[in-house]
């Protein structure tokens, strides 16, 4: 089968209704977490140290949501979309909302499944625009 944005796309909707989709990623995520909690027995204590950030959350979340919604969403892209949700996450953590914090993982890991389809796609584009002399 070709790789094709429809494709993706198609394996974006047999994941939302569980018909199948590319498990493959749930696989590599489960083991890289067996292998993160072997390598690093002990996790953080704190999702955030707002002390040490270089910038304050509220400033990355606003600069997110910006690129985002900024003429229809015509700026975003994956990353800038992970970033938001996963700083809404923060910021709910922050404010000691459980509910509102989980809510925000899920999406946060629902852009990381995107993501992660997509991600075929990206590395494409990204070495036709780099051979194009455009890329970093």
């Amino acid at each position: 089968m070709a790789l094709t944005l429809d494709t993706m796309k198609e394996w974006e909707r047999q994941l939302v209704v569980g018909s199948g989709g590319p498990a493959v990623l749930e696989h590599a995520a489960y083991q890289e977490l067996k292998r993160a909690c072997g390598k690093f027995p002990k996790f953080p204590d704190r999702l955030l140290l707002p002390e040490k950030m270089p910038c304050a959350l509220g400033e990355q979340l606003a600069a997110a949501r910006e690129c985002n919604d900024a003429e229809g969403g015509a700026h975003a892209s994956g990353y800038s979309v992970f970033c938001e949700e996963f700083l809404e996450m923060c910021e709910a953590e922050q404010a000691g909302d459980l509910e509102a914090a989980r809510k925000e993982l899920a999406q946060a890991m629902a852009m990381l499944l995107r993501i992660g389809i997509h991600l075929p796609h990206y590395c494409e584009e990204a070495r036709k625009a780099k051979e194009a002399g455009h890329g970093g």
